[in-house]
């Protein structure tokens, strides 16, 4: 169990610092999601889900 919270204020005071932030967030889309080696992927492509509810929901 976790003894402190590993939650942090984020703090964009630089011009570089929210260029940094963009950068991620447009790594992010590019590449899909997060990807972490041996973990679950989160995936952004709901067209495969929604096309098995429709089948179930039949």
């Amino acid at each position: 169990m976790a003894t402190r919270s590993f939650y942090e204020d984020l703090i964009l005071d630089t011009p570089e610092a929210v260029a940094n932030m963009e950068k991620a967030f447009e790594k992010y889309e590019r590449e899909g999601g997060y990807k972490v080696k041996g973990q679950l992927k989160l995936a952004t492509d709901y067209a495969p889900i929604e096309r098995l509810l429709e089948k179930v929901n039949q």
